[in-house]
């Protein structure tokens, strides 16, 4: 799928409703966030508690378009819990789930990729989304990216005024965020632009297990509603 992105409109499909589901993984990571901001303004918590539900509705509307195609999570995995260790819960520290604070740097660094660098890479990616998903008469899939083309522009508004004080609690530029995010976007969407060039042009094994399950699930998701428009609509490659 990664190498038919910028190629197949069926295959952006399948990723959006995935990659929606997984946001869920950063409301997660946004507890340590608001757990870790203690100093901060009551009124960045309050952004933050806002973004954080936003993600979670992301992940749900994710989880849900794939439900809506008969697709679960048995079918396509969740790479955050699959790779996670199971707990102990057995021994004198078995309910001992401490983590290490995260530092203001940390905490800084976080913001900066979120709201500088993915947010804002994706804008271009999610606005063909939407035209192209109404074109071809998926208006669902067209408001799942619609919504969060709404969300993630309050989001990045939300690190542009966060981001100054941050740098300052961790001793850094509180302007450097605006050039290093245009050159941090930059060299991330170069880099994954050749990985995807890379990876179309591997030969592909119409036997193997992943390419055959991967054409089952675009074939579940055509069968349930097909799209009107062509499938090899060129448009931008995945930015990171």
């Amino acid at each position: 799928m990664y190498g038919d992105f910028a190629y197949d409109l069926e295959a952006r499909r399948l990723f959006w409703c995935y990659g929606y589901m997984r946001e869920m993984n950063l409301a997660e990571d946004q507890l340590r966030w608001i757990y870790d901001a203690w100093q901060m303004p009551w009124v960045f918590i309050r952004d933050l508690s806002r973004h954080l539900w936003d993600e979670s509705r992301h992940g749900d509307s994710g989880r849900s378009r794939l439900l809506d195609f008969g697709i679960n999570l048995g079918d396509v995995g969740y790479t955050y819990y699959d790779e996670a260790t199971p707990p102990n819960f057995e021994g004198p520290d078995a309910y001992d789930l401490r983590v290490d604070a995260l530092t203001p740097e940390q905490l800084y660094e976080q913001v900066f990729s979120i709201g500088m660098v993915a947010e804002t890479g994706h804008f271009t990616v999610k606005k063909e989304a939407y035209d192209d998903f109404k074109a071809a008469g998926d208006l669902e899939s067209a408001e799942m990216v619609l919504f969060d083309i709404i969300d993630e522009t309050s989001h990045v508004q939300y690190a542009h005024k966060w981001l100054p004080l941050l740098a300052e609690r961790c001793g850094r530029d509180p302007d450097e965020f605006r050039s290093r995010g245009a050159s941090e976007r930059d060299r991330i969407a170069e880099d994954a632009a050749l990985r995807q060039a890379k990876a179309r042009a591997l030969p592909r094994d119409p036997a193997s297990v992943e390419f055959r399950h991967y054409q089952s699930l675009l074939q579940r998701m055509r069968n349930h509603q097909p799209l009107k428009l062509s499938s090899e609509l060129k448009r931008s490659p995945l930015p990171m």
